[in-house]
C-alpha cells in the first residue's frame, strides 16, 4: 500500500444488520416486554405519578429495570453515534487510513471519534468474515480499531456500487489486492473470534444445553407460586456452588472433546463460566421443586404486619421475617398490628425456606387497583 499513489475514498452507507447485531435487539425486545409485564404486575401502568415514577426506579430488586435502562441508553448512545457518523468517509492512501468527519454540524463533530493509522505504525491485520470486521492493531495503542468493512462503499471515479450480498466488501478486497495480509500478520489473539460455535459437536451441545437452562428458568419461574424467604448469602451459596460445580465438570468435558477437534481455550473458560452461571439460575428455581418433592409440608404460619408496614413477623421466631417493597405499604398499614395474618411456610432441605405469598400478592394488587 506505501507505493500506492492513488487515494481510496469510502463513504458510510446503510446495510442490513448482522445475526449479532439482530440478537441483541431481540434480547432488548424481550427485556422491554418482561419489564413492562413486571410494571403491570405491580399495578404501575394505570397512572403515572412522580411517586409511582419513583418507585419504579427505587425497588428493591433493580434487576427488573436495570437491564431496560441500560439497553436503552445503549440504544440512544448507539443511534446517536450512526447519525454523527452518516457524514464520515474513510480515506486509505500510501500513508494509511484515516477517518475523518465532513458535516459542520456542532453535534456531529462531538459524537465522532476520529482515528488514523499509519501502515509503519500497523502491528497486524485481521478481517473476521461471520462479522464482517477488519481489525487492525498498532504498535502505540493497545485498544484495536475495528472497522465494520460493509458500512463503507469505494467512492472513487469509476467503482460500481457491489449489489451481491455476498461478495467481499469493497475495503476487504482493497486490502486482500494490495497485499495488506500477506504483509502483516493476523492477531493470535482472534482465534477464539474465529471459533463457529456451532461447528463443533461438542461447543453444539453446551449451546443446547444453556438454551435448555434459560428456558426452563424463565418457564418454571412464572409457573411457580412459591418462593425463597430470603435472598442472601445463606440460600443462595448452595446454588452458586453447584454452578462452579457445573462449570468443572463442563470445563474438563470441553477439554476432553478438544483433544479430538481443537477448542480454543478461550472459548472453553468462556463457555464453563457461562453455563455455570446459567446452570446457578435454573438450581435456583428448581431448588423449590425439589423442596416440594423432598423438604417438609407447607402449612399455614401466623403472622403480623410490623409497624412500618414494610415486612410481616411471625409469631413463632423460628419462622423467616417476610420483607416487603413500599408499594405494599398502603395495603399492610390498612390491616391492624394485631390482626393474623396467614402465610404459608414450608421448611426445605438445610432448614431453608420458601412461602406462598401468591394470595397476599392478589390482594395486594387488588387493592392497588381500587385506592
Amino acid at each position: 500500500m506505501q507505493d500506492v499513489r492513488t487515494s481510496y475514498v469510502f463513504t458510510r452507507i446503510k446495510r442490513e444488520l448482522f445475526l449479532i447485531e439482530k440478537l441483541a435487539y431481540v434480547a432488548l425486545a424481550i427485556s422491554v416486554v418482561g419489564t413492562f409485564f413486571w410494571f403491570r404486575h405491580l399495578n404501575m401502568l394505570n397512572v403515572f405519578t412522580l411517586e409511582k415514577m419513583w418507585g419504579m426506579f427505587s425497588l428493591r430488586h433493580p434487576e427488573r429495570w436495570g437491564g431496560l435502562v441500560f439497553g436503552l441508553a445503549l440504544v440512544l448512545v448507539q443511534s446517536i453515534m450512526q447519525w454523527s457518523y452518516r457524514s464520515a468517509r474513510l480515506v486509505v492512501n500510501a500513508e494509511g487510513l484515516r477517518l475523518e468527519q465532513t458535516s459542520t454540524s456542532l453535534l456531529a463533530n462531538l459524537t465522532f471519534f476520529g482515528r488514523e493509522m499509519r501502515w509503519n505504525d500497523l502491528k497486524s491485520v485481521s478481517f473476521i468474515p461471520r462479522f464482517g470486521v477488519l481489525q487492525l492493531r498498532s504498535h502505540a495503542h493497545k485498544l484495536p480499531w475495528a472497522i465494520l468493512s460493509k458500512d463503507w462503499q469505494l467512492q472513487n471515479a469509476g467503482a460500481t456500487p457491489v449489489t451481491d450480498k455476498n461478495a467481499e466488501p469493497a475495503l476487504v478486497r482493497l486490502f486482500r489486492e494490495h497485499g495488506v495480509f500477506d504483509s502483516f500478520v493476523a492477531d493470535s489473539n482472534l482465534d477464539a473470534v474465529m471459533f463457529d460455535l456451532t461447528k463443533h459437536p461438542a461447543t453444539k451441545k453446551v449451546l443446547i444445553g444453556m438454551a435448555v437452562l434459560v428456558v426452563y428458568g424463565f418457564v418454571d419461574r412464572f409457573l411457580q407460586n412459591e418462593a425463597w424467604a430470603f435472598f442472601n448469602a445463606s440460600y443462595g451459596m448452595p446454588h452458586v456452588l453447584a454452578g462452579v460445580l457445573a462449570s468443572l465438570v463442563l470445563g474438563l468435558f470441553l477439554f476432553m472433546a478438544s483433544r479430538e477437534r481443537i477448542v480454543p481455550v478461550r472459548i472453553i473458560l468462556g463457555l464453563a463460566v457461562l453455563s455455570g452461571t446459567m446452570f446457578a439460575g435454573a438450581s435456583y428455581v428448581g431448588g423449590i421443586r425439589i423442596n416440594q418433592l423432598l423438604g417438609g409440608p407447607l402449612l399455614e404460619a401466623h403472622y403480623h404486619r410490623n409497624i412500618p408496614c414494610d415486612a410481616l413477623v411471625p409469631e413463632d421466631k423460628s419462622l423467616p421475617i417476610i420483607e416487603y417493597t413500599s408499594l405494599a405499604r398502603a395495603y399492610w398499614c390498612s390491616k391492624t398490628v394485631d390482626e393474623v395474618v396467614i402465610v404459608k411456610v414450608r421448611k426445605g432441605l438445610f432448614g431453608l425456606y420458601q412461602v406462598d405469598l401468591s394470595e397476599h400478592r392478589s390482594a395486594i394488587r387488588e387493592y392497588r387497583q381500587n385506592h
